[in-house]
């Protein structure tokens, strides 16, 4: 190997190296993942060149003196390096705009709960179907397999689109399918049995009788497409005479990125995100401009499904997006403005910084651009206030919407609050005041003295709220300009609404708009839907109830939460199953253990839904937790495919049934 290589090969290595420091600066990947996106890299830059013959026989020798080693190490090995779904990158040519892996491979970690997952499939009698299942979506979504060949594929596969479509032309994407195999020389066999043999430039594949698919064997992977051309780019690529996407930098980052026992990982090239701008341009939005490359994958964990999304920028192109990044992480100050049990939480930490980017989505457009700044100009005129100067100040800070069950009713519908507290230099108050002034102005202008807010004092917080007439004329404003949202905007036949036509309907059919109301707490800024959710929002800041900080739910939700995560979104999924059981369990009373299974799918009491992300100004990063209870979805899945047998073997006599036919 010349100096020159060996130098290029060195600099690869510091390259890989630095984006992998870079990549995590937070969450610093294991071993085992910088040595297998490591070998990846060396297997593309650095190939091991054919020995001679005399060197054969000492490798060989050598090979037997570590055959204990070699045997110690057989499992690390196997999950590093023997991922089938995974490793088919080394097949998939580099210009692919779209990578999907499935691996059902297990890492170490995920060794107890795959063996958990196999019982509760056998418990319920489901493992073979959901096999069949499996390979029938993949058959499917690919070409007619014979049923031959069925047993000798697994459950891991790749997927890739080759091509993306053109602006203004037509359809050119030309997807390719590997499924990994468990004994190629049988599949082979078999593909000569039922396809029809074809040789061409130079390599040879097998024409299948349905749907003009074409089929090759290369390693334990069997490939399909229906373009030879495809297939031969495949067979260059396992030659090492066409770059792979094992080979892409930017594949090695976005390997590096997610965890390294993901089930299923989607990679979103560079090429397939500048088409996407081009068909957003048409739109007039270019939300990826900036953007390097898009991963996202999914990860089997002991109490649920985890999703990682990824997405680099690049740095210096877009100033406007750095805002992001300068947004603090949501600290623990958040959660105590808030009472406890709630249903469900979104909290921002700087909703302001966000402005910039949405606003630079049409910047590259003159046309949007000019409607965006008539319509922002027309906002500002019409209501007095400024958006650089009113709005984006008050939003500075923390920024919570979470909503409860009512107090009052539990049947009623829940309860909702939103506090925007001052941190970071915010004063939502000063807003407040000027939105106030707005809506006097406005409503005034229907020949009244206009909506009027009458304050009062409970200790240094004060309490604002409208008098029953301000109340109705806010409302019947409100109404009419949201009217065409809010309620049927078409009448019988597909004609609008006629004022006589509003005036008919029942009390109950009629919009009925809410009339929040709102304290002050310093320059922090508390709306509730009710003066009672309102009072409990009040006693949190006085120190009389208990918040969502010490929630023990919230508590163990905000775990599963990013490191520096500057929003979140947190949903109690057991306390609202708990409270539609009653109903779900009369609805289905002959079937109580299956409503039991769908009320408590999401697990225990303690977890529930988080959505999570944060911008370091370099890359994106979101996850996403889905607590789930595997048994009780085996058998919910097994209920779901006896319904189905039902209901195929009765010629749907059971559809029009209130109820589903679903047997215990």
């Amino acid at each position: 190997m010349s100096e020159n290589e060996t130098k290029s090969i060195q600099d690869s290595d510091v390259q890989l190296g630095a984006a992998l420091q870079n990549a995590f600066a937070s969450d610093e990947p294991s071993e085992g993942l910088k040595q297998r996106v490591a070998w990846i890299a060396e297997r593309h830059d650095n190939p091991v060149p054919k020995r001679p013959a005399r060197f054969r026989f000492i490798r060989a020798t050598g090979a037997l003196a570590l055959l204990v080693v070699v045997l110690g190490g057989t499992l690390a090995w196997k999950y590093l390096f023997g991922r089938p779904g995974e490793t088919a990158i080394q097949l998939i040519p580099a210009d692919a705009a779209l990578v999907v892996t499935l691996d059902t491979t297990p890492s170490p970690a995920q060794a107890p709960l795959f063996l958990r997952l196999k019982r509760a499939l056998e418990s319920a009698h489901i493992d073979s179907k959901m096999n069949d299942m499996i390979k029938g979506a993949v058959e499917d979504a690919s070409s007619p397999i014979s049923a031959e060949i069925r047993p000798y594929l697994t459950t891991n596969f790749a997927f890739a689109m080759l091509d993306m479509p053109r602006p203004g032309g037509h359809d050119n994407g030309q997807p390719v399918v590997f499924l990994a195999v468990n004994n190629a020389g049988k599949v082979e066999e078999l593909l000569a049995r039922s396809g029809r043999h074809v040789r061409q430039s130079g390599f040879a594949y097998y024409r299948l009788k349905k749907d003009d698919q074409c089929a090759m064997v290369v390693a334990n992977y069997l490939v399909l497409s229906t373009s030879p051309s495809i297939l031969a780019r495949v067979q260059m690529a396992y030659q090492g005479r066409l770059g792979t996407v094992a080979g892409l930098r930017e594949y090695q980052e976005a390997r590096a990125e997610l965890p390294e026992d993901a089930t299923l990982m989607v990679f979103v090239s560079p090429s397939a995100l500048h088409e996407l701008d081009g068909e957003g341009r048409k739109l007039g939005v270019t939300p990826f401009r900036d953007t390097r490359w898009m991963a996202v994958s999914s990860t089997l964990r002991n109490q649920g499904l985890v999703f990682d999304y990824r997405a680099p920028v690049t740095p210096g192109r877009q100033p406007r997006i750095q805002q992001m990044a300068q947004a603090p992480a949501i600290d623990m100050a958040a959660y105590k403005q808030l009472p406890s049990g709630a249903y469900g939480v979104f909290a921002l930490s700087d909703p302001a910084s966000y402005w910039d980017y949405l606003a630079s989505m049409v910047a590259d457009d003159a046309k949007s651009r000019g409607q965006f700044d008539r319509g922002l100009h027309e906002f500002e005129t019409q209501t007095g206030l400024s958006v650089s100067g009113d709005i984006l100040p008050a939003l500075r800070g923390r920024t919570l919407f979470a909503v409860y069950p009512n107090s009052d009713d539990a049947t009623a519908h829940p309860e909702g609050l939103i506090v925007i507290d001052d941190s970071n230099g915010a004063n939502p108050a000063a807003l407040v005041e000027k939105v106030k002034t707005w809506l006097q102005r406005t409503t005034a202008k229907k020949g009244n003295a206009g909506a009027r807010f009458i304050p009062a004092q409970q200790s240094s917080i004060t309490v604002w709220h409208l008098d029953p007439d301000s109340r109705a004329v806010l409302g019947d404003t409100i109404g009419s300009i949201l009217g065409g949202i809010m309620r049927d905007e078409e009448g019988p036949n597909g004609a609008p609404h006629t004022h006589e036509d509003q005036a008919k309907r029942p009390a109950a059919a009629k919009m009925s708009t809410p009339t929040p109301v709102y304290a002050q707490v310093g320059n922090s800024i508390l709306v509730a839907t009710s003066q009672a959710m309102l009072q409990r929002a009040i006693q949190v800041h006085q120190g009389l109830v208990p918040t969502l900080a010490e929630d023990p739910a919230f508590t163990a939700m905000r775990q599963m939460a990013r490191p520096g995560t500057q929003g979140i979104l947190m949903v109690n999924l057991a306390a609202i199953m708990g409270r539609v059981e009653p109903y779900l369990k009369d609805w289905m009373k002959d079937e109580s253990v299956i409503a039991d299974d769908i009320v408590h799918v999401f697990g225990a009491p303690n977890t529930g839904l988080v959505a999570s992300g944060n911008f370091d100004g370099q890359v994106e990063r979101g996850s996403l937790f889905l607590p789930l209870d595997y048994d009780r979805l085996a058998r919910l899945i097994k209920a779901g495919m006896d319904q189905g047998t039902d209901i195929a073997g009765h010629n749907g006599e059971n559809i029009a049934e209130d109820r589903p036919v679903i047997r215990k």
